[in-house]
């Protein structure tokens, strides 16, 4: 996104930005999911995403890219220009159910997951829908990643769905063992997605076959991030690991140490810790330079 223009896109994505600190280090995002909060100010489960404008009196139309979960592939979350302090809501949409993950924004068009099992693609100036793909099982955390041809989410039935960004017709599926939470990555001519079968996929954006995938030993809830050719991801077996891009080897693994674990209400949560560390942000390790964020439970 360059200055000057509008920053309507920032508006829309602002829950995944992490923040600078004066001396240029990288600061959590403040608060929990946006998305989440939006949801507790509508009554039962019909959320409306909203979009935010400059202030009153710009002519210019809401344009820029934040085509995946934070933005790039490296989940810096970070935004070349900041919202202004005046905002206006110019457009909701209503989803029809809960909206538990992040919007992507191509081509002036935003993409969002429901919980009714809808990929929404709507139009980012109007807010008017221009096609719905129905997955056929809810969409929970993972977030929409966009290529120039497709769109890429995970459902909670374990399903992997690119939709064809022009007319949202299916291009291909492919299907985990379990449920999917975390956010596509697009990396070269791959879409990197964790499942809580607990596999790293790593599957060619074209056809939806496996280029190769990485057993660990837990669920892969967290988003993975790469740069530099090698893929970076935590998980819930308590460790780091950097896999090569191209293969899926791993290059090295570091025990992230003694997890906090505790069961969660329901009782059935394989990873309990992803409440406290994973959920509270949704995401997975951010890179910055030469330096690298995991994300750490609290005790």
């Amino acid at each position: 996104m360059r200055a000057g223009r509008s920053v309507a896109s920032v508006a829309c994505v602002a829950s995944g930005f992490s923040r600078k600190s004066s001396a240029g280090d990288l600061l959590p995002p403040e608060g929990g999911s946006h998305m989440r909060r939006i949801h507790r100010l509508f009554t039962a489960a019909v959320l409306s995403f909203v979009l935010l404008l400059q202030p009153h009196g710009s002519a210019q139309t809401p344009t820029g890219t934040w085509n995946q979960f934070r933005g790039n592939a490296q989940l810096t979350g970070i935004a070349d220009v900041a919202p202004p302090a005046s905002l206006s809501v110019k457009w909701t949409y209503d989803a029809g159910d809960a909206i538990d993950s992040s919007p992507a924004i191509a081509d002036n068009v935003v993409y969002i997951g429901s919980a009714k099992g809808e990929l929404l693609a709507i139009d980012l100036a109007s807010g008017k829908l221009r096609w719905k793909y129905a997955t056929g099982s809810s969409i929970g955390e993972s977030s929409p990643a966009v290529s120039a041809d497709a769109a890429f989410v995970g459902d909670l039935d374990g399903t992997v769905h690119a939709v064809n960004v022009r007319d949202g017709s299916r291009l291909w599926t492919f299907k985990t063992a379990s449920e999917i939470k975390s956010s596509p990555t697009l990396a070269e001519d791959l879409v990197l997605i964790g499942s809580y079968d607990t596999h790293l996929y790593a599957l060619d954006a074209r056809t939806g076959k496996v280029r190769w995938k990485l057993q660990t030993n837990g669920p892969v809830h967290a988003t993975p991030a790469v740069r530099d050719r090698v893929v970076y991801i935590t998980g819930c077996d308590e460790n780091f690991r950097g896999v090569r891009l191209s293969d899926g080897a791993v290059l090295f693994t570091i025990p992230t140490g003694r997890l906090h674990r505790r069961v969660s209400g329901d009782g059935r949560t394989p990873c309990a810790f992803r409440h406290v560390q994973l959920r509270r942000a949704g995401r997975g390790p951010e890179i910055a330079q030469d330096r690298l964020a995991i994300p750490q439970s609290r005790p």
